[in-house]
């Protein structure tokens, strides 16, 4: 139901479209200016006439004509900056590590590398899964949980070399080094993990969001840092009669 008025021989018109029927309610004349924003409308009707009338024009916003002199839209661009600089410093940092792990650890850098990929995998499709917004809190939580998962994997690799200036040989150097820094994983994970919930479960808002990334990553790097780094290690030196690590 649309109400307008229409100035037509310094008569006033009162027009109700209803269901595209246009019906006349009223038509006024105007027999001086209207000043203050108030009018009064004389004429022969009833109490309930007058009634429905003043109901009518105190029922919305008369449409008027609009002409269009400027348009401009407004987003939020400083909003996606940040995100995009966000993103550009996980993917930054991911490259970093990438060419830190490789140099300095060979081919078990090269390892590394792909768990801390999976791990990333991981965490983005169980936040997809939950169909969590990711804020810029989030995306911080997802740059610690890499270096989280990171960390894991140089604790691996220096226990694995430890085990080889011991005088082990190769295979149980890897299952002796495996063995032995999963126990230091579970200890500085679970003690993160209880910082974690805490955040969870009494911040609001921008903490709480950082808080689910981040418990969600502890998880996914300690699934990738020892079972998917493992089952390929297990599958390049399993079968393999090898003499020297590059590590």
């Amino acid at each position: 139901m649309v109400y307008h008025h229409q100035l037509m021989d310094q008569k006033r018109l009162l027009v109700l479209v209803d269901n595209g029927v246009s019906q006349v309610v009223t038509a006024p004349v105007i027999k001086a200016q209207i000043g203050g924003g108030q009018v009064q409308i004389s004429g022969a009707m009833t109490p309930q006439q007058a009634n429905d009338t003043s109901l009518l024009l105190r029922s919305g916003s008369l449409a008027a004509p609009m002409n269009i002199i400027e348009e401009r839209t407004v987003g939020p661009s400083l909003g996606e900056e940040n995100i995009h600089k966000g993103f550009h410093s996980v993917l930054w940092g991911f490259v970093a590590i990438t060419l830190f792990m490789i140099i300095y650890y060979q081919v078990f850098g090269v390892i590394s590398v792909v768990s801390l990929a999976v791990n990333l995998l991981l965490l983005i499709a169980i936040l997809s899964m939950l169909q969590a917004t990711l804020t810029l809190p989030g995306i911080a939580a997802i740059a610690l949980a890499l270096g989280m998962a990171i960390d894991s994997n140089v604790l691996i690799n220096e226990r694995i070399r430890e085990e080889l200036r011991n005088g082990r040989k190769v295979h149980q150097a890897i299952e002796s080094g495996y063995e032995h820094a999963w126990a230091t994983i579970i200890d500085s994970n679970v003690t993160t993990l209880i910082a974690g919930l805490a955040l969870l479960a009494f911040g609001s808002g921008p903490v709480k969001g950082f808080a689910v990334v981040h418990c969600i990553g502890i998880l996914t790097s300690m699934f990738s840092a020892v079972l998917v780094s493992r089952g390929i290690v297990g599958f390049l030196y399993a079968n393999r009669r090898v003499n020297k690590l590059h590590i």
